[in-house]
């Protein structure tokens, strides 16, 4: 296995300790009762040892063709061929491209590189497209009914969260019912 899987393998068992670690925390914060300090624990442990692993491998991966590093954040200006996956930064693509198909495209002059160190080059695009400015009204008048939608929910779930402190037996220095929304089991266990 070379450098660049390595690291991008140790830096998805980072992304997982955190997704674990996290979500370990919920669960205890939902359910007191419940004890998952060693699960906490595990998952602290992937995301400080395997973040650092792979951040060390990865800082001495660089680019063939322009001495880049190709699991870094750009810096500096992005090559138009540069791939970026949607919600996610050039970083966190060169991973998740590399564990899918074992290719990625450096962020500074576009070549691909693959996990065997090959290097296709960049070509440049024949057709650009260009995407047309929208104006603020004209998304608000798109999305309106979903702005709106997502307010209710907002105001509706914090409506319920003050309720619960009234009517659901909460303390009233019991932060949870603000901090979850509603805790459906809490309030069967009460009745």
């Amino acid at each position: 296995m070379t450098r660049l899987g390595m690291a991008a393998i140790a830096i998805a068992l980072a992304w997982f300790g955190f997704l674990v670690m996290t979500s370990a925390i919920v669960v205890a914060v939902l359910r007191p009762d419940v004890r998952l300090d060693r699960i906490v624990l595990i998952g602290l442990t992937l995301l400080i040892g395997c973040g650092f692993a792979g951040r060390m491998i990865g800082a001495s991966i660089r680019c063939p063709s322009c001495g880049a590093g190709v699991l870094h954040e750009p810096t500096g200006p992005v090559h138009p061929r540069a791939i970026r996956m949607p919600m996610l930064n050039y970083w966190a693509t060169a991973i998740v491209r590399v564990l899918r198909g074992g290719q990625l495209a450096c962020w500074q002059c576009g070549n691909r590189i693959g996990v065997g160190g090959a290097v296709t080059p960049a070509v440049a695009p024949t057709v650009r497209s260009t995407v047309e400015p929208v104006l603020a009204d004209d998304l608000l008048a798109r999305h309106r009914v979903a702005i709106r939608a997502g307010n209710g929910m907002y105001v509706l779930g914090f409506a319920l969260a003050l309720a619960l402190y009234q009517w659901g037996g909460f303390a009233a220095n019991d932060w949870r019912p603000a901090g979850v929304g509603i805790e459906q089991e809490r309030i069967t266990n009460n009745e």
